[in-house]
């Protein structure tokens, strides 16, 4: 696995589910269920961006692709450490 967050995120659901009510059937069954969708989804994403098509699209467009996100995740860090000074100084 190449994120940790994700692993940790599924360990804090496991542990949310496992305290409620479920019986251990249900708790089997929700890990089965969200393994299958996990796989759909992610099995979609492996096939719809490696045809030819897809692979053309982005080895063309990649520089904006890249710096779009750059962009984004720069101003959510930034946002981030702003938030982070206000909240310091009171």
């Amino acid at each position: 696995m190449t994120n940790p967050k994700a692993a940790m995120m599924w360990v804090a659901v496991s542990m949310y589910l496992a305290a409620s009510s479920l019986s251990t059937p249900q708790f089997l069954a929700f890990g089965l269920a969200a393994s299958a969708s996990a796989m759909t989804i992610y099995g979609a994403y492996a096939l719809l961006f490696s045809t030819g098509f897809a692979m053309r699209a982005y080895a063309r467009f990649f520089r904006f692709v890249e710096g779009i996100f750059g962009a984004v995740f720069g101003m959510i860090g930034a946002k981030l450490v702003i938030d982070g000074v206000r909240e310091v100084r009171g």
